[in-house]
Formats: C-alpha cells, structure tokens, sequence
C-alpha cells in the first residue's frame, strides 16, 4: 500500500511541470509563428509590384530576383536625348564616323569638320568658320535611320543671302555619340532643303525661270544620304539637260534643237531619273503647227536614245512621297546667332526672274498672269515656287518705317490672290518699276508660317529680287 501511495505522489508531482512544459511550449510555437507572419508581412508589403501583364505561367521571382534593377525598363530613347542634351551643353563629346575621313583623305574639306573628336563649342566653332558668318543652332530628335534608338539633327543655319545650312546626324550607341554624316548647301545656289521623320532628306534647287531640280535621298541605317531618284521640271523650252547624257553627234543636233526651242517655245517637261534610267513626261504643247512639229520631233529623238515617254498621272505618282513619309521633323532652337527672324531670306520658297520684252510671248501661256498696275512705267518678271505653298497673295506696298537694322514695314492692300501655288506652276506679274522704295509685295502659307516679302525692282538692268518686310 505504501508503494502504491508513493508512485501516486510521483505522478501528482510530475503533472504540473508537463504541463508547464506544453503551455511553454505552446507559447513558444505561437510567437514564432508570430513573428514568420509579421516578417512575411512586412516582406510583402515591400516587395516591388508584379507586372500583371506578364505571363501567368511565369514564375514569381525570388527574393534576390526582384530586388535586382531591371534592365529591360531602361528607356533607350530617354537615355540618347540625355547624351545629346549633355553633348549641347557641352559636357561630352562627339566623335565623327569614317565618314569625315573621305575629303580628309583627298586633300579638301567639303564638310566643314575633319576626322576626330569635338565638343560642341568646337563643332560650333569650326562650322561658323566653315559657312564664314554666326548661326542660328536647331536641332530636332527623331530616329532618321530607323535604329529603334532616337537621333540629333542638328543645323546651323545662318542669315545669308545665299543658301548656307550645315546639318549633321548624330547618333547615340554604346554609350557614345557618333556624328555619322552632314550635308551642306553653301555651295549650291538657290536651294532648299527638307528632311522627313522617315529618314527621307529632299533638296530642291531652282533655276531661275528654266528649271527646278528635286534630289530625293534616304538616310540608311549607317546615317548616310543614298539617292532615291531625282526630278527635274523644266519650262519655257528649256531642254538642254535631257540630252546631257546623251554622247556623238545626235547630242549637238539635240542641243541645236533646244536652243531653238529655248527661245520660241513653251514646252514643259518633267523628268525622272533613277538607277541611271530617265522617264519624261510632257505638257504645254505649242498651238503653232510648225513649232509643234519641232518640239514632237526633238520628243521623239529623245525617247529614241532610250527615255521613256510617260504621262503625267505616271510621274506624278512617281515622284510623290508615300503617306508615311511626308512628316517633317520639327525644329526647336538651341540656341540663336545675330540673325534676323524666322521671315529671312534663306527660308524663302519663291524664286523671281525679270523677262525680257523680247521673250515676253514665251510667258503669255503661263499658269497665271496679273497686271498690277497698266498706267506705270512697269517690266513684267516671272514668280516660281520652290515647294508647294498655299494662300500666295500680291499685295499694293506702302513703306512706313525703315529701322536702323535695314528692317522694313508698311501697309498693304492685297491685289490678287491663288489658293494654291506650286513647283512648275509660273506666275506672271506686270509692275511697276520702283522709285525709293518697294511698291509691291507678296505673302503665303508654308509649313503654318506666313512669309512676307516686298518684291525690288529699279531698273531693267538690275535682277528683281525679295525683301523681308513685315506688314502692318
């Protein structure tokens, strides 16, 4: 009895402390699961946020997954404009590709820069030399060389008369800038230029009252201008460049035929040109049966040294830009020369040649004529249009200020006026011959911007040219 009351007393003993050690236990277990959950939380609630267009088969990425940076949100495009913003403000470089090596290497330097590397300042320094006077500094951001990665235009554009542009292509790869290629006009008269968001680059060039020219070129995927096809639209029987091509004898009877048609007729021809092929097409035949059969026959020659005769539907769809190519880049100024304003010269669209009496029955055919005033002592000159424009108005001028900087204005009374006006469309103007100052001007729309130009003319010896003027 006594061993039985004594094993009793053990267990009685040993029960609290079991069951101290379970609730201990038990208490233990619930703050560790405590704290697992509150660091999950905590886990959780600072974790980056999961890309819920992803795939849903993808798998959650681990811990040491989604604190890495990801690579692939790294905009390329925000990236180059920062380089080219940093390359402006002269704080890097620009290195020029093999491109600038070529006249290098011949002795000449027909681009303005030679192989090596530039800051801004020294490219700005080095083209102003190059085009002889300040310039304006534009530039615009768009992938030209359709890379996927955005490029710099950059343009230097200054005041001068005369055409003179430098624009350059600068690239960002690798963590570098390249200037890849430039062209400039300084040595081209009478030109303008386009470039396109496509990567499509356009110079226009005129000549007077005979022809305009039109070069098409695509910037590739290295950056440099590869020819398309060029056009040439020739008025008044002005022909000699269809049979440049031409060698022997038939090109001295040809050339013989076009200065006689020069000087008597007013045939229009169009020209295509692409992969060393020529395609014309002809309007404006002459009314005279002798003349008419003169021009057929200078045609036919023509199309027999292997040009092909096509209509004008055909060219025109030949030579016009596709839907996706007709979007200009957009020029934004970085930085302004001791120029004079968005009106000057060099933007100019319009082209003006004074006619000579003599000739003066070659223009009775043009697309439009008007007579501005019948009772002055007046010359009659020829107005052509370098691109298309819209609103083209002549207007009666009245000079009421000349500044100290040369800047004209006055008042206007508008006299005539076309909707539309366009390359190879001419229009004949009778004015007056000027006294002090300009009495006739013209304005029109182009690229949402009105120019506006009085229109001097003193005598016949001296060529009509334009003025910028602003109209009150």
């Amino acid at each position: 009895m006594k061993k039985i009351l004594s094993i009793l007393a053990i267990v009685i003993l040993l029960v609290p402390s079991v069951a101290c050690t379970s609730a201990q236990n038990k208490q233990d277990g619930s703050r560790s699961n405590t704290q697992e959950t509150s660091i999950a939380a905590q886990e959780e609630a600072t974790a980056p946020e999961q890309d819920l267009s992803a795939n849903s088969e993808s798998q959650s990425p681990s811990k040491t997954e989604a604190n890495k940076p990801d690579q692939a949100s790294t905009d390329p495009n925000k990236e180059a404009k920062q380089a080219y913003q940093d390359f402006l403000e002269d704080k890097r470089s620009v290195k020029t590709s093999d491109f600038f090596k070529i006249d290098d290497d011949e002795g000449a330097n027909r681009d303005g820069l030679g192989y090596g590397e530039y800051t801004y300042a020294q490219v700005k320094k080095a083209i102003e030399g190059f085009l002889y006077e300040p310039a304006n500094v534009l530039y615009a951001f768009d992938d030209v060389n359709r890379d996927g990665v955005s490029d710099m235009i950059i343009n230097f554009e200054t005041a001068d008369t005369g055409p003179s542009n430098w624009v350059g292509f600068i690239t960002y790869k690798d963590k570098n800038l390249t200037l890849l290629s430039s062209f400039n006009d300084t040595f081209i008269n009478e030109s303008k230029f386009n470039i396109y968001t496509a990567g499509i680059v356009e110079f226009i060039n005129s000549y007077g009252n005979l022809a305009t020219m039109r070069d098409v070129h695509e910037l590739d995927h290295d950056g440099i201008l590869q020819k398309l096809f060029s056009e040439t639209i020739s008025f008044d029987g002005y022909l000699s460049h269809l049979h440049y091509d031409i060698d022997g004898p038939l090109n001295e009877k040809l050339q013989e035929e076009s200065n006689y048609l020069g000087a008597h007729s007013s045939l229009r021809v169009r020209e295509y040109k692409k992969d060393g092929k020529k395609k014309i097409a002809v309007e404006n035949w002459s009314e005279d049966p002798q003349l008419k059969a003169k021009e057929k026959n200078f045609i036919d020659q023509i199309v027999k040294s292997g040009v092909e005769l096509i209509s004008a539907e055909e060219i025109n769809r030949l030579t016009a830009l596709k839907s996706d190519q007709q979007e200009k880049i957009t020029w934004e100024t970085w930085e302004k020369g001791n120029l004079n304003n968005q009106n000057m010269l060099e933007n100019i669209a319009l082209m003006i040649d004074y006619i000579d009496p003599d000739f003066e029955f070659q223009y009775l055919n043009s697309d439009h004529a008007f007579t501005v005033d019948p009772l002055e002592y007046s010359g009659s000159v020829v107005i052509t249009t370098l691109v298309p424009i819209k609103n083209l108005s002549v207007f009666e001028f009245t000079t009421e200020n000349l500044s100290d900087t040369g800047e004209m204005s006055g008042s206007t009374r508008q006299l005539f006026y076309l909707e539309e006006f366009s390359p190879g469309q001419q229009l004949m103007l009778n004015m007056p011959i000027q006294g002090t100052y300009p009495n006739v001007a013209v304005g029109y729309h182009e690229n949402n911007y009105y120019y506006t130009y009085a229109i001097s003319m003193k005598n016949e010896n001296e060529p009509p040219s334009f003025i910028p003027v602003k109209f009150r």
